[in-house]
């Protein structure tokens, strides 16, 4: 017996799909005004406009096309809105389909294309390391067990800035694991880090501070946390250091809440872990 494996085309009238949106959110009068808008895309419609502008510009996948029957093919709003809907509701690829009038599989190549295209066009500006007025930062993981993952690994400041992010390895990797192909880790041991200029007990310091537990090494940037603290100055110190290690954890909150792809994340300490 022999199976085959077709592909089934659907006429999704993809030009409906298209008027659709653009009458309902970015016409002169849209459907739906701009608190909606920046309620069900997690941003301000010039926001997404700007975005929208910038992708199309680098990456010539999102510019609207014909193909050889002259078919014109979906526009940048219809791929750029799928692969945000996929990133703020988390949603399956092919529950997009309805209204936008686009296949799962190009869904899926949307939001791939797209989370690179951004990374390209704002990794620089965006992920940075602190300059020297930057003075809290954290990083803080422990390894996640009983489910496959993988490990989003960041670096938060307490105004909700990522100023590192590191995702895609293994959720069995622990701490040392990620710490020994994280590249700001490798540019730890270099001797390169963000300029930071401090006095302490009358000791100048040019080199900022990591907040770890006892799973790190013993490197002189990581600052170890107290497990019994005995002492008034000991349990400041804990006070101080929980304190500023729940900056991190505050930012994956706000991760979260914006993009709902992120709420399976699992907390481990304060690293993420996203179930595959």
């Amino acid at each position: 017996m022999t199976w085959s494996h077709t592909r089934i085309k659907i006429p999704r009238n993809r030009e409906a799909g298209d008027i659709l949106l653009w009458n309902d959110y970015f016409s002169d009068n849209p459907t739906y005004p701009a608190n909606i808008f920046r309620r069900r895309f997690r941003m301000r419609r010039e926001l997404f406009n700007r975005i929208l502008a910038d992708v199309v510009s680098r990456n010539p996948y999102f510019a609207q096309k014909r193909d050889a029957c002259g078919i014109l093919g979906l526009s940048p709003h219809q791929k750029v809105t799928a692969a945000i809907r996929m990133l703020a509701y988390g949603c399956a690829a092919d529950a997009i389909d309805e209204y936008l009038r686009i296949g799962e599989t190009t869904v899926l190549e949307a939001t791939r294309r797209f989370c690179k295209t951004i990374v390209v066009l704002y990794g620089k500006e965006y992920l940075r390391s602190p300059t020297a007025d930057v003075r809290q930062q954290n990083q803080e993981y422990t390894p996640h067990k009983g489910s496959e993952s993988i490990v989003l690994e960041a670096v938060v400041s307490h105004d909700l800035w990522f100023w590192h992010a590191f995702f895609g390895m293994p959720g069995s990797c622990n701490d040392i694991n990620v710490m020994n192909r994280s590249y700001i880790f490798r540019k730890l041991i270099n001797g390169k880090t963000p300029p930071v200029n401090f006095e302490v007990n009358g000791h100048a310091y040019d080199m900022g501070y990591y907040l770890g537990d006892g799973i790190y090494p013993q490197i002189a940037t990581i600052v170890m946390a107290i497990k019994q603290p005995d002492t008034p100055k000991k349990y400041k110190f804990s006070s101080m250091q929980e304190g500023a290690r729940k900056d991190v954890e505050r930012g994956f909150g706000v991760l979260q809440q914006q993009f709902a792809i992120s709420n399976n994340l699992h907390e481990c300490g304060t690293r993420m872990c996203l179930p595959i």
